[in-house]
């Protein structure tokens, strides 16, 4: 009978959750026994600390979430700042040479490695998939180095819009050309 009453046995989660259906089967039996003026009356005392209870849960978890979602930020936006740092290093070495740009190439592939262990913590889905179009794209290579080049900064573009619009930035106003002419002086030719 002791092993039966232990008090770790009796406050587990499955005895408190049996208890409280027990419980909660139990007042309802009570309430509906009772006349109809009186189940309307404490239904409607017990509602108010109720709906506090559940207000007040929810918003605490709620204001969990963002200080979760806060706390993430600053290391999402550091990770952007540095990505975006070496990509904008590489992209203003790019010019149209063949020999060059299978270092650049090669430069590129490392720098992509870097960055997919920061993605895969930090990316949101339309980022993983714009990066991962580039990355594709800047490892296929190609006869053509000044399609090519056009390719990999237009792509380049695409992954800008992804990240400004992860970090909560507005594009509708921005049109793609505008944004790349930021840091290329001839958008208007891609």
């Amino acid at each position: 009978m002791a092993q039966f009453l232990s008090v770790e046995r009796l406050t587990s989660q499955p005895s408190r959750t049996l208890g409280l259906f027990v419980l909660a089967r139990e007042f309802v039996r009570v309430i509906v026994e009772l006349p109809v003026s009186t189940q309307a009356t404490i239904l409607a005392a017990m509602m108010t600390p109720i709906v506090t209870v559940v207000s007040i849960i929810l918003s605490h978890r709620y204001a969990r979430r963002r200080e979760i979602e806060q706390a993430q930020r600053s290391q999402e936006i550091t990770f952007y700042a540095e990505f975006l740092k070496d990509y904008f290093n590489l992209l203003g070495k790019w010019k149209p040479d063949r020999e060059a740009d299978r270092g650049r190439r090669k430069e590129l592939l490392e720098l992509t490695g870097k960055t997919a262990r920061g993605l895969i913590l930090w990316g949101g889905s339309d980022t993983i998939t714009k990066y991962k179009a580039l990355r594709d794209y800047a490892s296929k290579g190609s006869d053509d180095v000044q399609g090519a080049d056009r390719g990999i900064v237009v792509l380049f573009g695409e992954l800008l819009f992804a990240i400004r619009s992860e970090l909560g930035h507005s594009n509708r106003s921005i049109q793609e050309v505008g944004l790349l002419s930021l840091f290329i002086s001839d958008s208007e030719k891609l």
